[in-house]
């Protein structure tokens, strides 16, 4: 009798817990996972710029994490059992705080065979973080960890992958060079990405002999507005400041190669290039013994301006491959084969007032035909934070480019400005938009093809534009491995006598904060207003 009393006050109180336990909402347990989904709920409240160990890595003190990360889902060490996986040469301890992954490698193997590998929230061989609920934005992905790198000179890296793709935009390392000590602890390996993704997963790269404890795993959303739109316009000055023995005016192609020299002996000093004649492709050539058709632009803080409407490039382009660079007032058309403007791993670029073409388009035009010149204008690889603004563009197939493949590794966050453009007889690409947020208004389409496509990886604003006999305005097309491709958020467009694709509806809500100003035409004044302010010619010197 009495075991059975016991018994039953046993059950009772099992009976008592359970019913505790299912009245809260935990944030982490002791079982194994199958997924990990992180909704706009998860947040935290990082420091100002907290960042400054080294690359994406800080140490907040250890009695504001719980601060810090109050609202974000938090995945202990616990949670990781199960959910991991490692390579060879990897010993995995449990510690009282968490779990230690060291590397048995030594540093006589070759350079190139001395990391090794650990996959964090990885079950059946495959990610199982979801971040579907990610439109705009990023979601931050923070590893709490101590580090031992005493017995390396490698460091740790912390990474967002997808498969085997790097999905991350930002990725945190622990250099080995760092200053004594070399074992610290309560590290945040801060990481974040912008893109919505399921089947994320962390990788941790470790190096020969070094060793990484970790405590836990934090995840929340890091933001909902889109940064750096306003104080783009302030941050492109090209060669304002320029001082005399760096102002150049050139008539031909020697003068502009010998400018562009002495640009570049400069050494990044703000400097003017006024063209005023016409650069041909083969003078180009004979100049610069190149064969390329299109000229390097990779240096900082230049403006190439046209005079007047004497500035033109016949048959050679611009790569733009440096930082703070402005391209104004320039004719440059017929480039065979590459691009009228390429920027290219290049920030803080401005084309403004320019006017670029090609041959006329024609009705059903072979591929050979299509391919005989690429794109006017494109935005390639890790570019970001461009405008283009008052521009025509016009008999070309191929128009706008921004990001120049699918591929996950290629999206970065690409920062684009594009208004106040005349763009018309045009085939398609106007633009084509992968990867990041971008601002379209204003701007005037007259008789094209396929205007804006939004492909993988595009979040675009697309607002007060006039498109005027277009066959399709606003859509994503020839991308089939994704439906919807991109996002987009459309305010106020006016579409007259366009045939398909012109959406009243908005697929994503895109902030781009309240300090971000500029001026906004009325719809219906966009074909006046652009006709009359767009191309060379029209600025005010």
């Amino acid at each position: 009798m009495k075991k059975g009393w016991v018994l039953t006050v046993v059950v009772l109180l099992s009976f008592v817990l359970f019913l505790a336990g299912c009245g809260k909402t935990k944030k982490s347990n002791n079982i194994v996972l199958d997924k990990i989904v992180i909704t706009p709920q998860y947040t935290a409240s990082l420091p100002g710029d907290p960042l400054t160990l080294t690359t994406q890595v800080y140490r907040p003190p250890v009695d504001t994490l719980s601060q810090i990360y109050a609202q974000a889902y938090f995945l202990s060490a616990a949670d990781l059992e199960g959910i991991y996986a490692c390579d060879p040469d990897i010993v995995v301890t449990r510690t009282a705080e968490g779990i230690n992954f060291t590397s048995l490698v030594k540093y006589d193997v070759p350079s190139n065979q001395r990391n090794r590998f650990v996959k964090l929230a990885y079950k059946n061989n495959a990610g199982i973080i979801d971040l579907t609920a990610l439109q705009v934005g990023k979601i931050g992905i923070d590893v709490l960890a101590d580090i031992d790198l005493s017995n390396t000179t490698n460091g740790i890296w912390a990474k967002l992958l997808r498969g085997t793709t790097v999905v991350s935009d930002s990725n945190a390392q622990v250099r080995g060079d760092i200053p004594e000590p070399k074992a610290l602890s309560d590290l945040i390996f801060h990481t974040t990405i912008n893109e919505s993704k399921d089947q994320v997963y962390i990788e941790l790269t470790i190096p020969w002999q070094g060793s990484i404890t970790v405590k836990g795993i934090y995840l929340y959303f890091q933001e909902f507005g889109v940064t750096g739109f306003s104080d783009m316009d302030k941050k492109i000055t090209g060669g304002t400041g320029d001082s005399t023995e760096n102002t150049y005016t050139v008539t031909n192609a020697q003068e502009f190669y010998q400018a562009l020299t002495s640009v570049k002996a400069a050494n990044n000093a703000p400097s003017i290039i006024h063209v005023n004649g016409k650069i041909s492709y083969d003078e180009y050539q004979t100049v610069s013994g190149s064969t390329r058709r299109d000229i390097d632009i990779n240096v900082k803080n230049l403006s190439i301006i046209g005079v007047g409407t004497n500035g033109e490039f016949d048959g050679i382009g611009l790569k733009v491959s440096g930082q703070n660079i402005i391209i104004q007032n320039l004719t440059i058309h017929h480039v065979l084969g590459a691009d009228g403007i390429q920027i290219n791993n290049a920030k803080y670029v401005k084309v403004d007032h320019c006017t670029l073409y090609n041959d006329p388009i024609i009705e059903n035009p072979s591929e050979e035909l299509k391919d005989k010149y690429d794109e006017l204008i494109s935005l390639k690889n890790q570019t970001e934070y461009v405008i283009l603004s008052w521009n025509e563009l016009y008999d070309s197939y191929k128009t706008i480019l921004v990001g120049s493949n699918d591929d996950e590794d290629a999206l970065p966050d690409r920062k684009l400005i594009m208004h106040h453009n005349y763009i018309h007889d045009c085939g398609s690409r106007l633009p084509l938009y992968r990867g990041g947020h971008g601002h379209i208004y204003n701007n005037y389409y007259l008789n094209n093809d396929s205007a804006i496509n939004c492909r993988t990886g595009s979040k675009l604003l697309i607002e007060h534009n006039y498109f005027e006999n277009c066959k399709h305005a606003i859509g994503y097309w020839f991308d089939t491995g994704n439906n919807p491709s991109g996002k987009w958020q459309v305010k106020n467009n006016k579409f007259v006598n366009c045939q398909s694709d012109t959406p009243e509806y908005s697929t994503c809500e895109i902030n781009f904060g309240s300090d971000y100003n500029y001026d906004l035409d009325d719809v219906d004044d966009v074909p006046g207003i652009v006709v009359a302010g767009a191309g060379v010619g029209k600025i005010q010197e």
